[in-house]
């Protein structure tokens, strides 16, 4: 195609339909001159640049969504890699376990999944801790009181945390633990440890 026509079509108003008439792909149509942003306003989706290995920055430039990246099939991890964060792409869809195997569990936690999510994709308490999670939280989304004395939180944070001495006592902690988190006498007879209340 010659550099006038070339000039000519893109000094047109050209519909979808015209373009696709050309018989070019959008890769061609780019190196044409055309911007990504002409050819989506144009009816191209993001679907149709993947395949021609057009860079998604430049896709993310020319007004395509992250939404429309991940329908399209951009793996998050890539769109991650070129600078999405990580908030972006979980408000687009993209699930825990898609980005689990590529970034830390503190970077999807800044990114804004829930501890209850994260634990659902399998992240220990231990490394939920190294976050900077809080026991409570922790409670909270689902974790266990052996689960969290198993990773040395002492028993009165345990209780702090809201953990009851009924709950001490079915995760199978003594006695003297219970004691160390504070629970009354009165408390621990009720939760079914045997005391000595004189």
């Amino acid at each position: 195609m010659s550099q006038a026509k070339i000039a000519e079509l893109l000094s047109k108003r050209l519909t979808s339909g015209d373009l696709r008439a050309l018989g070019k792909s959008p890769g061609e149509l780019l190196e044409l001159g055309f911007a990504v942003e002409y050819l989506r306003i144009n009816g191209y989706c993001a679907c149709d640049f993947l395949p021609e290995k057009v860079p998604v920055p430049a896709l993310i430039r020319g007004g395509y969504s992250i939404h429309e990246l991940r329908e399209a099939g951009c793996e998050a991890a890539h769109l991650w890699s070129v600078g999405v964060p990580v908030s972006a792409l979980r408000e687009a869809g993209y699930a825990e376990y898609e980005l689990r195997r590529y970034l830390s569990m503190q970077v999807l936690r800044e990114g804004g999944y829930s501890l209850a999510n994260l634990r659902g994709i399998g992240a220990t308490a231990l490394r939920l801790c190294e976050t900077g999670a809080s026991w409570s939280a922790l409670r909270e989304a689902g974790y266990l009181l052996r689960e969290l004395a198993e990773i040395g939180c002492p028993p009165k944070q345990l209780a702090d945390a809201g953990y009851k001495a009924e709950e001490f006592r079915r995760a199978g902690c003594s006695l003297d633990e219970a004691k160390a988190a504070g629970f009354t006498a009165e408390q621990l007879a009720a939760a079914g440890y045997l005391t000595d209340t004189a």
